[in-house]
């Protein structure tokens, strides 16, 4: 939800949280979904879920509609998705294609990891006839579901709400209060006792995930890139005015959970995360964006970027996107 401070500052940060607007969908194999057939003058999204995109002249582009000629396509979260947006031509992939001048889909799902964007490419993948760029645009949706499991599926990987999703399919083997699990240790599943030193069972996941990605991108004759998720904590700039008043909000009213979280990520980046998820990007042959890095070289001090700790304002999206443009090969704007 979003906060006090931010819903004074920005009204139609509502219109991605309303409980009458943003119910839980799911699916096979994909698990949740973002609420198909929307329709408002903040969001839009097509019969799948996927939030519709503009081209450079305004016109609408739909995963749904558009597939066969979509000529680039942003994989990820809600950051991706576009949450802060105030409208669907102020996310990333509509930014890139006012920057291109080519066609942007956007197909990424609000609270989605990386596997579990893997798992619905592979089964939209046939749709799309034209692409000519992948750019995964993940990193904090993965470290955070890791960061919350008591337990994790070894090959399949944390996904949010997994442990609540475990106990409820296993009520027999999980406990989620006393954080045990009794079931068998058959190999399936590793226990998770330090986040720090267990790391490598996420590493090992999203390596293989990343060598998926590759053949992905080779069968549709695209080339793929990995931007990493930009975050506030994470840059070495000072905050703007509004986002120093609804950070220091979100840190009152929950300043344990606050702490512990922007700590936790904080730590594993700058310990293990970005380089470990670099040198896989690298065994792949996969061009690795460092966007945070990107941020702190381009005089963005007291800047309004984020409208939480994770989304982007309208001016966030288009200096995000402009990063993503001057890596991609395209000449400077």
């Amino acid at each position: 939800m979003p906060t006090k401070v931010t819903s004074e500052l920005l009204p139609y940060m509502q219109e991605y949280y309303d409980p009458a607007k943003n119910t839980t969908w799911w699916l096979p194999g994909v698990m949740t979904v973002t609420n198909p057939n929307r329709s408002s003058i903040v969001v839009n999204t097509d019969k799948h879920g996927f939030r519709h995109s503009t081209t450079s002249d305004a016109k609408t582009v739909s995963i749904q509609n558009d597939h066969a000629s979509i000529e680039n396509i942003i994989i990820g979260g809600s950051t991706g998705f576009g949450i802060g947006a105030s409208s669907d031509s102020n996310t990333l992939s509509s930014q890139l294609a006012d920057l291109t001048g080519e066609k942007w889909g956007n197909f990424c799902i609000r609270a989605h990891t990386l596997q579990q964007q893997q798992a619905q490419f592979s089964y939209f993948m046939p749709m799309f006839k034209s692409l000519k760029r992948i750019i995964i645009f993940c990193g904090l949706n993965e470290i955070e579901a890791y960061h919350r499991c008591v337990i994790m599926p070894e090959v399949y990987g944390p996904f949010f709400a997994w442990n609540q999703y475990f106990q409820r399919m296993n009520s027999h083997h999980m406990d989620l209060e006393s954080k045990t699990y009794n079931g068998p240790e058959d190999g399936h599943l590793v226990r998770i006792n330090d986040h720090e030193k267990d790391h490598r069972f996420l590493m090992k996941i999203l390596s293989n995930s990343l060598a998926t990605w590759k053949m992905f991108a080779k069968a549709c004759d695209a080339d793929l890139y990995y931007a990493f998720q930009p975050l506030p904590y994470l840059m070495n700039r000072r905050y703007s005015p509004e986002e120093a008043r609804i950070f220091a909000h979100m840190a009152s009213v929950s300043p344990e959970t606050f702490d512990n979280r922007v700590s936790q990520n904080k730590a594993a980046y700058e310990n293990w995360y970005k380089e470990e998820l670099e040198e896989a990007c690298n065994e792949y042959d996969i061009p690795f964006l460092n966007i945070n890095s990107a941020f702190e070289e381009n005089e963005l001090n007291k800047k309004w970027l984020f409208v939480d700790t994770s989304h982007f304002t309208d001016f966030g999206h288009k200096m995000c996107a402009r990063m993503i443009f001057s890596k991609l090969g395209f000449d400077s704007v």
